[in-house]
C-alpha cells in the first residue's frame, strides 16, 4: 500500500500552487508517496500540464464545488495509508513528510497530525505593534512535539481508516469551520478521545506573496472568515451576541488608534465580518418569524379566510372578528413581505353579486370591514387617467 497521499486542493492559483509542488515533489517521490492536485476551478490545461512537470496527478472538478468537496475528492480518488491535505499557497519545509510518516509509525493511536505553520507575508513589509496574531493561518506550539486541539487544512494529515470510520467532510460548510467539524466529529465517534498531535518537525509556510500581502486583501480575506467564524459558531450554538460582537469590534477599532498599528485593521475586518453576518441573519430570522405570523392569520392554516357577517374575517371557534398583533413592521427591517405569501382567493361582496378576485395581500388578522360601493360620479370622472 502506498505510504501517503498528499492532497493539493487549488482554484485559479497557478503561481502558489507551483511554490507548493515544488516543495513537496521531491519528499513524495523519496518516501514514495503520491501527489494529487484537485483542481475546484474546473479543468485548465495550464494547471493540468503544471501537476504533470511535477509527477502529481491532476483532479479537476467541472465546476467550483467548494474545499471540502475537493478534499473528498482527493480522499476518494487516492489510496495512501496517511492521507495528508495542504493548502496550495503553503511551502512545505525539507523533511515535513518524512517527519508526519514517522509519527505515524510511532503513534498508531492518533489520526489527525499536524505540525508548525509559519506565516510568510512576500513582497510587502508588515507593519505591526506585536500585540495581535498573524493576519493568515498559523500555529506554533514549540519545538517539541505535542497534543493539539485541532489541525488546520493548510498542515493536516489523517489516517485512511480514520476518514473511513468518522465518514466525509461536511461539503456545506465553506471558509471556516470546514476541517474543525470534522475533528469533532472524530472526538465524538470515540468517545472525546480522538488525540491530534503536533509533529515539530513537519513544518510549513503558509505564504501570502504580491497583491495578496497588502493590507487591503488581507483585510478582505480576514472579513469572509469573520463571517464564516460567526456562521459556524453559531451552527455550534455558541455565538456570542451582537452586543458582545459589537464591543469586541470597538475594541478593536480602539487597538488600532491607540497602538498606531496598521496590522490592526485585520482584527477589526474579521469582527465586522462576524458582526455583519450576525445582523443578516438576525434579520432573516425577524422577517421569517413575521412572514409566519401572517401566514399562520388563517386558523385552519391552509389559507383559508374565513367569513362571518357582512364578510368580516372571524375565528372558527367563537365566531368573533380577530384582531391584528402588535408586531411593527419596520421599513429597514422587512421589506416587500408579500412577495412571499401565496396567493388565496378572497370572496367580496359588492351590491348583490359575489365577486371571486385573486389578491396578492390577503386581509390578514383584520378586523376591518371592507366595502365596495360606486363613487360620485365627479369622483370617478377625477381619478381617470389623463
Amino acid at each position: 500500500m502506498i505510504p501517503a497521499s498528499i492532497v493539493i486542493p487549488t482554484r485559479a492559483r497557478l503561481s502558489y500552487l507551483e511554490v507548493a509542488l515544488a516543495s513537496i515533489a521531491a519528499q513524495a517521490a523519496q518516501a514514495g508517496a503520491e501527489v494529487l492536485v484537485v483542481d475546484d476551478a474546473g479543468p485548465s490545461e495550464r494547471a493540468r500540464a503544471l501537476a504533470e512537470r511535477f509527477g502529481a496527478r491532476y483532479e479537476p472538478h467541472d465546476a467550483p464545488l467548494g474545499l471540502n468537496v475537493a478534499r473528498n475528492t482527493g480522499v476518494e480518488r487516492s489510496s495512501g495509508e496517511l492521507v495528508a491535505f495542504v493548502d496550495d499557497d503553503v511551502r512545505a519545509s525539507p523533511g515535513w513528510l518524512a517527519a508526519l510518516l514517522a509519527a505515524a509509525r510511532e503513534h498508531g493511536d492518533v489520526d489527525v497530525f499536524t505540525g508548525p505553520i509559519r506565516p510568510s507575508l512576500e513582497g510587502h513589509r508588515w507593519r505591526s505593534c506585536g500585540r495581535e496574531g498573524p493576519p493568515i493561518t498559523s500555529l506554533d506550539l514549540g519545538p517539541q512535539d505535542t497534543d493539539a486541539r485541532y489541525a488546520w487544512g493548510a498542515n493536516m494529515a489523517i489516517r485512511r481508516t480514520a476518514l473511513v470510520r468518522v465518514g466525509r467532510f461536511d461539503e456545506s460548510l465553506k471558509d471556516g469551520g470546514d476541517e474543525q467539524e470534522w475533528q469533532d466529529r472524530s472526538r465524538a465517534a470515540s468517545g472525546g478521545a480522538g488525540r491530534v498531535l503536533y509533529v515539530a518537525g513537519a513544518c510549513v509556510e503558509h505564504r501570502r506573496a504580491g497583491r495578496d500581502a497588502r493590507l487591503g486583501a488581507l483585510s478582505r480575506a480576514a472579513a469572509v472568515r469573520g463571517r464564516a467564524a460567526r456562521r459556524f459558531d453559531a451552527r455550534q450554538g455558541r455565538a456570542p451576541t451582537l452586543a458582545r460582537e459589537s464591543l469586541t469590534l470597538a475594541a478593536c477599532a480602539g487597538h488600532v488608534v491607540r497602538r498606531r498599528c496598521p496590522a490592526g485593521v485585520t482584527m477589526v475586518a474579521h469582527s465586522a465580518g462576524r458582526l455583519r453576518e450576525g445582523d443578516r441573519v438576525g434579520r432573516i430570522a425577524c422577517r421569517r418569524a413575521r412572514i409566519g405570523a401572517l401566514l399562520r392569520g388563517g386558523p385552519s392554516g391552509d389559507g383559508a379566510v374565513p367569513e362571518g357577517r357582512d364578510g368580516e374575517r372571524t375565528d372558527n371557534r367563537e365566531n368573533e372578528p380577530r384582531s391584528h398583533p402588535a408586531t411593527p413592521i419596520h421599513e429597514g427591517h422587512w421589506t416587500h413581505p408579500w412577495r412571499f405569501i401565496p396567493r388565496h382567493r378572497v370572496r367580496v361582496d359588492a351590491g348583490r353579486r359575489p365577486i371571486l378576485t385573486r389578491s396578492s395581500c390577503p386581509p390578514v388578522r383584520s378586523a376591518h370591514r371592507l366595502q365596495i360601493g360606486r363613487p360620485p360620479f365627479s369622483v370617478r370622472r377625477s381619478n381617470r387617467r389623463r
